[in-house]
């Protein structure tokens, strides 16, 4: 027969509150010496996991330039953690793709009118230029476009043409195909994991800017996006220029190898 809830609940209390618990024993003894709990702490700790992951992809960041012909910050960072701990058995190989890949070095947002004011700049915004934007230097009004189909987009007209775009996010396929149509210079969008939690968040962005006129994305903060909508809605005229330097360079596989040697070399293998 179930044991009554109310019953339940007055045994965990009485666990809980009990000091000892119900064997007379201190919970927290342990037959393990304080220099291996200390070591168990620092090996399993979720704020030590979570700094490395941060270090390794968690946030954005401006590449060195030495990256592109060297090694990549994250498999550098990975081969150091694995020495580390003391693994001498660890290499780090590359094999060429074949392929090329772009990546953004210099841009900025600026505000024109009606008072001249940098946004934001790559670098302090690492985040800033969306991938696919092309180089080059695109100045315009800014006006909003709510999320609209391709079709409706090209019922627009030429009403938009010369205009940067404030949207809710980076254009792609067909949508991106018509707002070219209609001369759209570049857009203006927010991308964050958590828009309320964290206003300031920038996080890398993507949208198809490879047209005759569609040619630039930025990407700005939530806090950003949205005061700059406040505005156009309130019927400020606000012109904006976006600057963009796009590098073209090889793509490359990066793969960080490590192993322990066993006892036993003709068992089989062990791969974590």
């Amino acid at each position: 027969m179930n044991a009554s809830p109310r019953i339940l609940c007055a045994l965990l209390l009485g666990l809980i509150l009990s000091p000892t618990g119900a064997t007379g024993q201190d919970p927290l003894a342990t037959p393990l010496d304080q220099e291996t709990l200390t070591l168990l702490a620092n090996e399993i700790s979720g704020q030590m996991a979570y700094n490395t992951l941060v270090r390794i992809a968690g946030a954005p960041w401006l590449r060195d330039p030495e990256e592109f012909t060297g090694t990549f910050q994250e498999s550098r960072a990975l081969y150091d953690l694995v020495r580390g701990y003391g693994v001498e058995t660890v290499r780090l190989e590359q094999w060429d793709r074949g392929s090329t890949f772009t990546y953004p070095t210099d841009g900025e947002l600026w505000i024109l009118e009606p008072e001249p004011r940098l946004v934001a700049r790559l670098g302090a915004d690492a985040a800033l230029i969306a991938s696919g934007s092309q180089s080059g230097e695109v100045s315009g009004s800014l006006v909003y476009l709510p999320p609209l189909s391709a079709d409706e987009v090209r019922e627009l007209g030429d009403t938009y043409a010369g205009k940067i775009a404030l949207m809710w996010s980076h254009p792609r396929g067909d949508v991106a195909e018509a707002l070219d149509g209609i001369g759209v210079q570049g857009v203006i969008a927010f991308n964050a994991r958590e828009r309320y939690l964290d206003p300031n968040q920038v996080v890398y962005s993507r949208g198809s800017y490879g047209g005759e006129h569609l040619r630039m994305g930025m990407t700005v903060s939530w806090r950003q996006w949205s005061e700059l909508l406040e505005d156009v809605e309130r019927g400020i005229p606000i012109v904006v220029r976006l600057t963009a330097t796009i590098e073209e360079y090889p793509d490359r596989y990066e793969t960080v190898f490590a192993w322990i040697p066993g006892t036993e070399p003709d068992a089989p293998g062990v791969i974590a």
